[in-house]
């Protein structure tokens, strides 16, 4: 290993957004190692092509540059980190329906301390954190502020707390919301909802939001990583756009189920009477795709929200999820897109550009989900 390489540790390797960071730290020549989500006692589920890892007896190691355990292990956070200059903390329980408060403070607020804790022991310079830009439109008034949104929010202060006290340099990033192969949520089931004919036409909304391609947010991290001037901000970053919720409902349904193609077939032998009385062969045409996805009636809002009470209900009885909820219609509703100059100013300050938009997103990863339509070509 040449001495100018950095080493980082990123937590929450195994999940969407942490295993595209490891892969691209990787390609640009960093020191990566894993800190993976202990489940089922030793068993840990890596990001796809790293396999199964298993907890070793020596400080939490599972495998070369992984280690496993709890994110409030401050012991085994230790020994990941020695010898690391940068961590990017990604670790944490996400906003899906049926998480207690409590599950939501230990593992975002807790677990982001126990992260600072080891961080300042062992001699590491920066802490990059991804939020959420949910923390900024609840601050704003224009999202309800959820358990988990309260606990990212909390878990921001006490970082730039303890980075001020502990000369820990803390940079924070508040992401639209992420999109790309792997993805996970409302979007990604409106998808899947959308291909197989089931997702209903929404009422009109008022939801907006930020997103935000998974590579480039991982670029954005990298520059907030390595530049000083990132130190001790709260950084958005989206691709740019802001997207109604009803625009990404008709974007995924144009992408699914194009408006019907007329093609030109042969002609066939159905005889019908021209003008001035002669008789003649008429072309058929057919359509070739299209027109069947979803209810031609919009969904209520009324009952939009009613299905979201008993979803919140079925998940606080199951303790699970069923991937929707209150949480789920308030998002639907709400305004939690970035400040378009807040972003720029952030983008400016990195010297980043998005490279990806969502609508370039969709149409490649629709098309390796969903099986052609019949007829098609």
């Amino acid at each position: 290993m040449e001495q100018s390489q950095k080493i980082c540790l990123v937590t929450g390797a195994g999940g969407f957004i942490g295993g595209v960071l490891c892969a691209r730290l990787q390609s640009e020549g960093w020191g990566v190692r894993r800190f993976l989500h202990e489940r089922q006692g030793t068993l840990v589920l890596d990001s796809p092509g790293f396999g199964n890892k298993r907890r070793g007896n020596d400080g939490g190691r599972c495998g070369d540059g992984d280690y496993c355990g709890d994110i409030n292990e401050v012991g085994v956070l230790e020994s990941a980190m020695r010898g690391v200059q940068v961590v990017f903390h990604l670790a944490g329980v996400a906003h899906t329906g049926g998480r207690s408060a409590g599950l939501y403070h230990r593992a975002n607020v807790l677990g982001s301390e126990a992260v600072a804790r080891a961080a300042s022991a062992t001699g590491v310079s920066r802490l990059v954190f991804f939020s959420s830009s949910q923390v900024g439109a609840a601050e704003d008034g224009r999202l309800p502020m959820s358990a988990y949104i309260a606990s990212k929010q909390e878990a921001e202060r006490l970082l730039q707390k303890h980075g001020v006290e502990n000369g820990l340099e803390v940079c924070i990033l508040r992401p639209g919301h992420v999109y790309g192969a792997g993805m996970k949520g409302g979007i990604a089931g409106m998808i899947r909802m959308a291909r197989r004919g089931w997702l209903p036409r929404l009422p009109a909304l008022g939801g907006r939001l930020s997103m935000v391609g998974v590579e480039d947010v991982c670029r954005f991290a990298m520059a907030a990583a390595v530049r000083s001037d990132a130190v001790g901000r709260v950084l958005p970053v989206c691709d740019g756009q802001v997207y109604s919720v009803n625009g990404i409902e008709r974007l995924i349904r144009e992408v699914i189920d194009p408006p019907p193609v007329q093609r030109r077939a042969a002609p066939s032998l159905h005889w019908l009477p021209l003008k001035g009385g002669a008789i003649g062969v008429r072309r058929r045409t057919k359509d070739v795709q299209g027109g069947a996805i979803g209810a031609a009636i919009r969904c209520p809002r009324v009952i939009l929200f009613i299905a979201s009470v008993v979803a919140e209900t079925m998940n606080r009885i199951r303790a699970g999820s069923v991937g929707f909820g209150l949480g789920t219609y308030r998002a639907l509703v709400s305004d939690q897109s970035i400040d378009r100059a807040a972003a720029i100013a952030a983008h400016e300050l990195l010297g980043f550009t998005p490279q990806q938009r969502f609508e370039d997103f969709l149409r490649g990863y629709i098309h390796t989900i969903t099986p052609p339509l019949r007829g098609s070509r």
